[in-house]
């Protein structure tokens, strides 16, 4: 199946066991003999060696506060695209982020992910974003925003104050 985007060679690679496992900051090439135990914890690093995401038990993990990382327009949580493409090519199935702010787990499946995200790039690299209303957090659908309806009338704001 062909990805509908590219990596950089800025995007995370594969660490496991603290050596890396292919080039730096490209998706690793791993060989049968050197894939590693699905249950092992695997470390994506950039390429300043920054941890992007963890892998564990077939599941691209991330801990993050929402309050600084979350995209705020549209709300929607954005992955490393590098450190997607390698998950995808360690046959990760699961998406897993926490919110340290608040303790929420939002989940979704990579397939959600690689047909409903968009990739973007707002500075920090390559990112493969997802609306927040296609994730589930805390097992439940995350509820979209409610927008007034264009025939309602709307009270509007002098001087950015609020009604």
């Amino acid at each position: 199946m062909a990805t509908k985007y590219s990596t950089t060679p800025t995007g995370c690679s594969l660490r496991a066991s603290g050596e890396a496992m292919g080039g730096v900051g490209v998706s690793p090439r791993v060989r049968k003999q050197d894939t590693p135990d699905p249950k092992r914890r695997q470390v994506l690093q950039s390429p300043d060696g920054k941890v992007c995401a963890v892998i564990v038990n077939g599941t691209l993990t991330k801990t993050v506060s929402g309050s600084l990382h979350f995209l705020r327009n549209p709300r929607a949580i954005a992955l490393d695209a590098a450190a997607v493409e390698t998950a995808r090519g360690q046959g990760v199935t699961q998406i897993m982020v926490t919110d340290r702010d608040n303790g929420a787990i939002y989940r979704a499946s990579l397939t959600d992910l690689l047909s409903f995200g968009w990739l973007l790039n707002r500075g920090y690299g390559w990112q493969l974003a997802m609306r927040l209303d296609r994730w589930q957090r805390d097992g439940q659908a995350v509820q979209p925003e409610p927008r007034p309806m264009p025939d309602q009338p709307q009270q509007l704001a002098l001087f950015g104050g609020g009604v």
